[in-house]
């Protein structure tokens, strides 16, 4: 109905596309349907998605984060081609909302032998769900000689998981 009332709306669009991943389902013929469904509604969302066009991106900046794909975890299929797809649609939107924090940064170069670095930026490092599923199991069987992990908590609440997830990276943020 949004789409009927205001065609040239970023947000309905995005509210369109995100709503063919319904919370429950039928079958497993039905998930199949729904995955096909939002993969072409996904698609056709990032051909309309012009951001050269101003109005387009006033609409994005006040967008992003306020829509995702929250359900395709309940499917109990592999998401990553889906949540490619919307993720590199999300960074050409958070590019062009924000230049100057889309340039690639240098990045020290990685030695042999050296830990990987790796970054977790959330805002549940508490007893959240998040926390306990999937990000403190990621932590605690990550091997420390393979990979150095840094958090960024951007978060509020703190509780005795803040302290776990704080002494759990080399460096707590």
């Amino acid at each position: 109905q949004a789409l009927l009332l205001k065609p040239d709306s970023l947000n309905a669009r995005f509210g369109h596309c995100i709503r063919q991943i319904p919370l429950i389902h039928d079958s497993i013929e039905e998930i199949e349907q729904v995955r096909s469904n939002y993969h072409h509604a996904l698609e056709e969302l990032g051909a309309w998605t012009d951001l050269s066009n101003p109005g387009i991106v006033r609409q994005a900046s006040r967008l992003v984060g306020n829509c995702q794909p929250f359900f395709l975890a309940y499917q109990g299929q592999n998401d990553r081609e889906l949540q490619s797809l919307y993720g590199d649609l999300i960074v050409r939107i958070q590019s062009a909302c924000f230049p100057a924090w889309s340039r690639r940064r240098p990045m020290p170069p990685h030695k042999p032998g050296e830990p990987l670095r790796i970054g977790i930026v959330s805002g549940y490092f508490f007893l959240h769900s998040n926390w306990k599923i999937p990000i403190k199991g990621w932590i605690e069987n990550l091997n420390r000689n393979e990979f150095q992990l840094y958090g960024y908590y951007t978060g509020r609440e703190v509780d005795d998981q803040t302290e776990i997830a704080r002494k759990s990276f080399f460096h707590f943020y």
